[in-house]
């Protein structure tokens, strides 16, 4: 048989393609290979929002190349669009190479299909499977040669795992001045609502009981683009997607990735506030809280529009958990400009705040820029700042629920003596741990919190949903 491994670098849009490229595998009849085995196929889906990103994923490259020195590597996703042809001719094991504009499931598709035809690039001794003389024809049958990845292809998830990242959108042409992402990932496109339903279904019927919905542009759901200047007609296809959705029966939680802020209709937040199955946890990118740098950044939206659409949220949602990017030491940012940025994550009161030092993309605008960044010293010390502040609020925002009951979805759990210790996270996705007499792994219970401090928060076992 054919073992393969999946590694997946980035965002949560990357970690439901990974899922996709194991159904994909699964189909052709490969199996994932068991920890400490040695795989046929390496499948890695790379990540280059950042330099550090980019980095990481060619340093995986390598560590899998050295580790594994007779297997097959797919070198995917968006580093294999920035990549040095360099990389890879040092790296013999690789044998496919596909970015977002190519397609990486076609690529893979294809890579498998020629496998299967005994036209591929696997070793010979794979035509000798079991010493049955089967030959690779054998092992993937013909009725498997097909376009398995269209729009309507299946998320194959194992059982173990709690949330699903369902994607439902790629692609982005907002163009924001720092971003490589509409580069990489150019085309917008969407999954339609009949196929996601189904999909979820799916989900729901294979043990999930959170979706996560994902997408590169996630509020341009239905659109053929991200440019707000350019929507003529808004259809707010999103909120009739999570309405359906909704009311899929064994569906206990839905959960958006992220969202542009002024893609939070007043429909939309009605959906979110008025339906039980909705997390109260929105994750909204700021990335600056300067007019100036928001300009600079080409971002569409301004401070106080942002504000505004946080007021609008927490009319909704009053206990919304709110969580965000920032971008620190974009060129030309002074210290002004930072701690207007401090001063705004301090009005809102984040749950969470993801830092990020500014990464010159080659081929982006502010890489032009990048003589005007602040000191290294100066970002340094904003980044500790900002980490300070962080640490602040996401404390304050955990202590207001301290004898508040939250909902939990149980994450890990582990038996010590009679008693087990269950660990999940709460609707507004702070993490919480309590005791029980039974093991209630991948069950929704609502939890009394009984202290408030550093996460995850203790709390105790009220009841169990059904």
């Amino acid at each position: 048989m054919i073992k393969y491994k999946v590694y997946t670098l980035g965002c949560k849009v990357a970690q439901a393609e990974g899922m996709q490229l194991k159904s994909l595998l699964n189909k052709f009849g490969c199996f994932e290979a068991n920890a400490g085995e040695t795989p046929d196929l390496c499948l890695v889906n790379t990540c280059a929002v950042t330099s550090t990103a980019a980095g990481k994923s060619r340093r995986l490259l390598r560590k899998l190349a050295r580790q594994y020195p007779k297997t097959k590597i797919l070198f995917l996703g968006c580093y294999a669009s920035l990549a040095d042809a360099s990389l890879i001719s040092s790296i013999p094991q690789i044998v496919v190479s596909a970015d977002h504009c190519q397609g990486i499931f076609s690529a893979v598709e294809n890579f498998l299909s020629l496998c299967a035809t005994g036209k591929g690039l696997l070793p010979d001794s794979y035509n000798n499977y079991n010493n049955n003389n089967d030959n690779i024809s054998n092992l993937f049958p013909a009725s498997n040669i097909k376009h398995v990845f269209t729009s309507k292809v299946k998320n194959k998830f194992s059982s173990s795992r709690h949330r699903a990242f369902l994607k439902i959108q790629d692609g982005c042409d907002a163009m924001c001045s720092y971003c490589i992402i509409p580069q990489l990932r150019p085309k917008l496109s969407s999954v339609n609502i009949a196929d996601v339903i189904k999909q979820a279904q799916e989900l729901i019927d294979a043990g999930h009981k959170e979706i996560v919905l994902c997408g590169i542009f996630l509020g341009a759901y239905g659109r053929k683009t991200a440019k707000r200047s350019r929507i003529k007609n808004n259809n707010d296809c999103l909120s009739e997607l999570i309405k359906k959705l909704t009311k899929l029966s064994g569906l206990q939680r839905i959960r958006l990735s992220s969202i542009e802020p002024l893609d939070l209709t007043d429909k939309l937040l009605g959906i979110l506030a008025e339906s039980d199955k909705t997390a109260g946890h929105l994750h909204l990118p700021l990335q600056s809280g300067s007019d100036t740098i928001l300009r600079r950044m080409a971002r569409q939206y301004r401070k106080d529009e942002y504000l505004q659409a946080i007021e609008r949220i927490k009319k909704y949602i009053p206990d919304v958990a709110l969580t965000t990017d920032i971008i620190v030491g974009f060129p030309g940012e002074t210290e002004e400009d930072f701690q207007e940025t401090l001063n705004l994550c301090h009005q809102i009161g984040f749950l969470k705040i993801h830092i990020f030092p500014f990464s010159p993309r080659k081929g982006t605008p502010a890489y032009r820029w990048k003589e005007q960044m602040p000191d290294a010293k100066v970002i340094k010390d904003r980044l500790n700042r900002l980490h300070t502040l962080e640490a602040e609020l996401r404390s304050k925002y955990c202590h207001q629920f301290e004898g508040k009951t939250v909902r939990v979805l149980v994450e890990h759990t582990e038996q010590r003596s009679d008693i087990w210790k269950c660990v999940g996270r709460a609707d507004q996705y702070f993490k919480v741990q309590f005791n029980a007499e039974e093991n209630l792994d991948n069950e929704l219970v609502a939890v009394t919190i009984t202290k408030a401090g550093e996460e995850p928060l203790l709390g105790k076992l009220k009841r169990i949903y059904k």
